[in-house]
């Protein structure tokens, strides 16, 4: 196979590729904002007399 041709089924794998690869980043990002808002959530939430032992 010459290498200037492109091959369709690499092309679509290719594409198929990049569309998982951007749905993970979403997915990725929202799951992190989410982590920061639930981590935000339990420090103001948290014993003052609990600091950041976790109550061990």
């Amino acid at each position: 196979m010459e290498r200037d041709k492109k091959d369709p089924f690499i092309e679509e794998v290719d594409l198929e590729l990049r569309s998982i690869d951007s749905k993970l980043k979403e997915v990725f990002s929202k799951t992190e904002a989410l982590l920061k808002e639930h981590s935000k959530e339990t420090v103001e939430t948290q014993d003052p007399d609990e600091k950041e032992t976790n109550g061990v």
